[in-house]
C-alpha cells in the first residue's frame, strides 16, 4: 500500500511538472517562430520594421519597388505608426500570443507619382496590413500572415530613428486649422531644445516653455506644457501661434529626423511641426 501511495505521489508531481513547462512554452511563444527565441512583446515592439516583400495579387511574394520604404513600429501602448511608402499611417494592433490584428488604420492624403507603381503598392500593403491574422519572428525577420497562415508581409530590422536627447530646433512651419503646414509669423523665433534629462524647452514665440517628453524609437510623447505668463502683441497673431504651438506639442505621437530637419508628427504620421536645426 505504501509502495503504491508513493507510486502515484511520484506521477502526480511528474504531470505537475510537466504542465506547468508546457504552459511556460506557450507563454513565451508569443509573435515567434522558426530559429528566433524572444516572446511576443520583446520580439515585435521596440523594433523598427522595413518591408522587404509583400504578396502580390498573383499569390507571389514580390520586393518593395526600389526608391520606396515602407515601414512598420509596434508601440508597447497597442499602436502602429510608419510610412506607406508615399503617405504616413497609423492604426491600432492586438497581438494575442502568435495572433496579430491590426484595426482602425488612418493614413494621410498625399499622392505621389514617383516611381512608378508606389500608390498601387501603398494600397495593396494598407490591405494586407489589415488582413492580418498572426505573425512570427524568423532569423530577425517579421513575417505577418492571414487566417490560413499564408505571408503577407515580410518586414527586416530597420535603422533606429536619430536621437533626440542633447539637440536643439527652430520652427519653420506648423499645421494650421486644416492641417496644411504654415510659416510661422515673420519676426518670430520658436525653439524646442530636447534635454537629456527628459525635459523639452525653448521659446513658444512670446513665452518660455517647458514640457517632459518621452522617446521610444520613432516614438515621441510630449506632456502638457507650463510657460511663462508674458503677453505679446508684436506682431499681430503671435498670441494664436503660440497657443497653438503648444497645443500641436500634446498630440505629437513620433518624430522623423532627417539631416537639419526636424518633424514631429501625429499618430496617422501627418506632420504637425517641422523644425531646422541650430548649429553651435
Amino acid at each position: 500500500m505504501a509502495s503504491n501511495r508513493r507510486r502515484n505521489r511520484n506521477y502526480i508531481l511528474t504531470a505537475a511538472s510537466l504542465l506547468v513547462i508546457v504552459v511556460a512554452c506557450v507563454i513565451a511563444a508569443g509573435c515567434t517562430g522558426g530559429t528566433s527565441t524572444p516572446g511576443a512583446v520583446t520580439g515585435l515592439t521596440g523594433t523598427s520594421w522595413t518591408l522587404d516583400s509583400y504578396l502580390a495579387e498573383n499569390g507571389s511574394l514580390v520586393p518593395v519597388l526600389p526608391g520606396t520604404e515602407v515601414t512598420a513600429r509596434f508601440g508597447d501602448d497597442g499602436k502602429v505608426t510608419g510610412s506607406a511608402g508615399c503617405n504616413g499611417y497609423g492604426g491600432d494592433y492586438r497581438l494575442d500570443d502568435t495572433s496579430l490584428s491590426v484595426s482602425s488604420i488612418a493614413q494621410t492624403l498625399k499622392l505621389c507619382t514617383e516611381p512608378e507603381g508606389i500608390m498601387k503598392q501603398e494600397a495593396r500593403f494598407i490591405d494586407l496590413l489589415g488582413s492580418a491574422e498572426g505573425c512570427r519572428i524568423e532569423d530577425g525577420r517579421l513575417i505577418i500572415t492571414d487566417a490560413e497562415g499564408t505571408d503577407l508581409l515580410v518586414f527586416v530590422k530597420g535603422a533606429e530613428p536619430a536621437a533626440l536627447a542633447g539637440t536643439s530646433w527652430t520652427l519653420a512651419s506648423l499645421a494650421g486649422e486644416d492641417g496644411a503646414l504654415i510659416s510661422v509669423l515673420d519676426g518670430t523665433t520658436v525653439t524646442a531644445a530636447f534635454g537629456i534629462d527628459g525635459n523639452v524647452g525653448g521659446s513658444a514665440g512670446c513665452n518660455h516653455y517647458s514640457a517632459d517628453y518621452t522617446a521610444d524609437g520613432a516614438s515621441l510623447t510630449i506632456e502638457p506644457a507650463v510657460r511663462t505668463e508674458m503677453y505679446c502683441i508684436d506682431p499681430p497673431g503671435i498670441m494664436e501661434q503660440e497657443n497653438r504651438y503648444l497645443n500641436l506639442l500634446t498630440s505629437v505621437a513620433g518624430y522623423r529626423i532627417d539631416g537639419d530637419r526636424l518633424d514631429l508628427l501625429d499618430k496617422a504620421g501627418k506632420t504637425l511641426l517641422s523644425y531646422s536645426a541650430n548649429r553651435a
